[in-house]
């Protein structure tokens, strides 16, 4: 659908808002979310509304663009605070309307709202992160799907493509800041990918100095801003078996920036603090904190993984398991179990079974039931009791069993 400007109605809604009445920002009144998509729908100012009472009709001509540019603002602001219910209206400019400048504006009303107001948002506008629409469009449509947290293949897909916009660097940046909101454990590789990527950017830029130009400088700044917005993102997928040596090499970087922001994304990943650590801000010192973590994840990856699926899980169940562990450390990876973990997958869930059944620790047990419950769509109440427990696990495995032979 189309649509269709400077229309009668539009000119007459003008003349009202000529007049200087604004609309309310109160209750959200469909007559008055209309008005406003109205202006939102209008780039250009209407031929023939009589100026506002504070500007002159001499000075009008020269001051009508102006004037609804400001108006125009107005509106997406008033829409934005309306919420939910301007949301529809404010979707099908975005998706709808022929104008890459309304689109804009339907988008930034829409990402100013709150995530609560959003529903289903994310998946609405996955479809204008597609090469043929405006760079700031995708951008927009990125951060919403960011916001959201909205998550299917296809979408994901697209945010991977946009990691590969050689042209676009804001484009790289927020599909890599999409993809570890989303946390997929599948966008690992694209990440690294884009990592390895943009660090051979850096490499070949500082080769070229001193004397660099305006332009390679700016590329250079881009380039970081996308690679520390990548090593967050791995920090955020769950992926510690593929993820964790890349860290490793960033804490090893000479650029500060990439140090601090893979320690900080090892600390999401484990749960292992290394920033937190009272001698991490002395450079001579910090060394040795990277060395004891590399020892650590050293003596963590030479641990038989349980059987699995596939290794990333596997390795979070091996430490789960591991009652020398860290008890914050071993909570931390039943939460990325649960994760990972894919709704459906009935084996996934009988792999959790020897995990539960020896699980000690409360906090463990509830986490582990909330997976097991996610991946076989069966109920399992997490108990205190070590006999409570053990009957608990026993009874989810039959009913498991019984759902994976039907």
């Amino acid at each position: 659908m189309k649509r269709v400007r400077n229309s009668t109605a539009l000119i007459a809604l003008c003349a009202i808002i000529g007049l200087g009445l604004l609309v309310s920002t109160g209750s959200a009144d469909a007559a008055e979310i209309a008005d406003e998509i109205a202006i939102l729908a209008s780039p250009e100012p209407p031929a023939a509304p009589p100026p506002p009472a504070d500007i002159s009709e001499d000075d009008w001509p020269a001051r009508k663009h102006e004037y609804w540019v400001d108006r125009r603002l107005t509106a997406r602001q008033n829409l934005s605070e309306h919420g939910r219910d301007a949301v529809r209206p404010l979707l099908e400019l975005a998706l709808e309307d022929d104008h890459w400048a309304v689109r804009l504006d339907a988008l930034t009303a829409l990402h100013e709202m709150n995530a609560e107001d959003l529903e289903n948002v994310g998946q609405q506008v996955a479809e204008l992160l597609a090469q043929d629409h405006h760079s700031t469009v995708r951008f927009l449509a990125a951060r919403l799907i960011q916001k959201t947290g909205y998550s299917d293949e296809a979408t994901r897909n697209r945010l991977h493509l946009l990691t590969e916009d050689d042209n676009e660097p804001a484009l790289r940046m927020i599909a890599a800041d999409a993809l570890g909101q989303v946390g997929d454990i599948k966008s690992a590789p694209v990440l690294i990918r884009l990592l390895e990527r943009e660090s051979e950017v850096a490499k070949a830029i500082a080769e070229r100095e001193p004397g660099l130009s305006d332009e390679e400088l700016s590329q250079r700044e881009d380039s970081k801003m996308v690679r520390l917005t990548a090593i967050r993102a791995l920090g955020q997928l769950g992926a510690a078996v593929e993820v964790v040596p890349v860290l490793i090499t960033k804490l090893e970087s000479a650029d500060l920036n990439e140090q601090q922001a893979a320690a900080r994304a090892i600390g999401e990943l484990l749960a292992y603090d290394l920033t937190g650590r009272a001698a991490w801000p002395l450079a001579h010192r910090r060394a040795d904190i990277i060395e004891e973590f590399k020892s650590w994840w050293q003596n963590i990856s030479e641990l038989d993984p349980l059987p699995a699926q596939n290794a990333e899980l596997g390795f979070w169940m091996k430490i789960v398991h591991n009652k020398d562990i860290d008890d914050s450390i071993r909570l931390n990876a039943a939460r990325q179990i649960r994760q990972i973990g894919e709704e459906g997958n009935l084996r996934m869930a009988e792999d959790l079974i020897e995990v539960m059944h020896f699980s000690e620790l409360f906090d463990i047990r509830r986490v582990l039931a909330e997976a097991a419950e996610k991946f076989s769509g069966i109920e399992i109440q997490p108990r205190e009791g070590r006999a409570e427990w053990a009957r608990e696990v026993t009874d989810f495995f039959r009913r498991l069993r019984e759902r994976i032979e039907e």
